[in-house]
């Protein structure tokens, strides 16, 4: 009896001493091969040897939540990483990756858009011609303001001529075409702020009062166009770019594997080439000058000249969104692991943690959601 429970006490003793963790990590652990993008800051980058980003630091919020390790691979050219991807030697891709019907048919699969984004249209800046001035003035309010202008300045015209015609001590000995010239040359002269004209009757009083007044109003409107225009000029702040039909049989630079890009240049008229990363569209128009329009990502833009703010006085930077995109996580459309990260990514962004993500990275982390 005593043996017998010698024995089991013995059992018990090494079944203790065997390091169970071991095979619960083995269970419960998997490695994930994850690629990035290197160049698509603010959503992947390497910084000391390390990856970075709005999209890479999701990803690693979503694996705190599950019992995964990563080996992280870096990728350079979009379409290098997509293809790895599809033929699995890799098993998630993150970077500045968008929606894209493409992707389902080479066997990728992607997690809901966690950012907004909008892309512009950037081009060379170079010294701008009269045309290209004109075309800044000449806009909807300067015509309807100066097109008012002319209507009110004819009625008052008349009036004046009417009531004054035969009053004035000038006006009495002049014939009608005198009187007529004599009145317009008056109304004009008070527009531009050169009062030379005396009324005699009441009446002759009571419109040049009131043509000062609303004159003082329509002239204002006409030079704060011109004097906004001129700002716009000097600070370089917005180009002379007012639609995206400028793009017209051009040839524009885009990111690769940003198909909706490449899908509004097509709708402008444009002829499409993709270029691996956004700093080699930056250069190739406005340094070698070999593509002369860009469409690229406004967030990746502004953070791109934050770390080349020289760059940015040879762009010329429309303010006008030829398109929209919304940001992705990649993945194997196998992975067995897909439904657990999608949910714990969902989880993350339920939770508002991503707001936090974004703010480290974009000033403007509203943009990043969940759709």
């Amino acid at each position: 009896m005593v043996r017998k429970n010698f024995f089991v006490l013995l059992i018990l003793g090494m079944l203790y001493l065997i390091p169970w963790n071991v095979f619960a990590e083995t269970v419960d652990s998997k490695v994930l091969t994850v690629g990035y993008m290197e160049y698509d800051s603010p959503a992947s980058y390497t910084l000391s040897g390390e990856p970075r980003g709005i999209a890479v630091d999701l990803f690693k919020a979503t694996q705190e939540k599950l019992r995964i390790t990563t080996r992280w691979v870096p990728y350079h050219s979009h379409e290098e990483a997509t293809t790895a991807l599809s033929n699995k030697h890799i098993d998630v891709l993150v970077g500045a990756f968008v929606h894209d019907q493409h992707h389902a048919q080479a066997g990728i699969t992607e997690t809901p858009v966690y950012f907004i984004d909008t892309d512009i249209i950037i081009a060379p800046k170079g010294t701008l011609s009269f045309a290209d001035v004109l075309n800044m003035i000449w806009n909807d309010l300067l015509q309807n303001t100066l097109l008012f202008s002319l209507f009110a300045g004819l009625i008052f015209w008349v009036l004046l001529c009417v009531f004054e015609g035969s009053k004035h001590p000038e006006l009495k000995e002049m014939g009608l075409a005198e009187k007529l010239s004599y009145t317009f040359f008056e109304i004009w002269a008070c527009f531009l702020r050169d009062l030379l004209y005396r009324p005699v009757t009441n009446i002759g009083r009571v419109l040049m009062s009131l043509w000062m007044f609303l004159s003082i109003i329509l002239i204002t409107v006409v030079t704060s166009i011109m004097t906004s225009t001129i700002i716009v000029l000097h600070t370089g702040s917005q180009a002379h770019i007012t639609k995206p039909q400028v793009l017209y049989q051009q040839n524009v630079g885009y990111l690769a594997g940003h198909h909706s890009t490449a899908e509004a240049i097509l709708l402008a008229g444009g002829r499409s080439q993709p270029i691996d990363d956004i700093g080699g569209v930056v250069e190739a128009v406005a340094i070698n000058h070999s593509i002369p329009y860009g469409v690229v990502s406004k967030t990746m833009l502004v953070d791109y000249l934050l770390a080349y703010p020289e760059v940015k006085e040879q762009l010329m930077i429309s303010s006008i969104p030829i398109a929209y995109e919304g940001w992705v996580l990649l993945a194997q459309q196998d992975l067995s692991l897909y439904p657990a990260m999608k949910a714990a990514l969902l989880d993350v962004i339920d939770g508002g943690r991503i707001y936090g993500i974004c703010a480290m990275y974009v000033s403007h982390p509203e943009h990043c959601l969940v759709m």
